[in-house]
């Protein structure tokens, strides 16, 4: 139960800015540049990679708070953008 609240907070603290960013170019609420992506992606389609990651990355025992929010940056950082 520890593990899946620790994961939604960090879901919810960086996963929906950094894909607005990415989709839409909205940074701190304000309307930026859209980015350019090589491979068309939705959102469904970064999130799922970032589970992909998640479940690839964390096989062991779930790491303390500190360790996991690490290896989440390092997903979103590779999945998302």
């Amino acid at each position: 139960k520890q593990e899946q609240d620790d994961l939604n907070l960090l879901f919810e603290k960086y996963v929906p800015g950094c894909i607005d960013l990415v989709v839409e170019g909205i940074q701190n609420g304000q309307q930026g540049e859209k980015m350019k992506t090589i491979v068309p992606l939705t959102n469904l389609n970064m999130v799922t990679q970032l589970s992909m990651m998640l479940n690839a990355v964390l096989v062991k025992e779930i790491p303390e708070p500190a360790e996991l929010e690490a290896h989440f940056i390092q997903a979103v950082i590779w999945s998302i953008g």
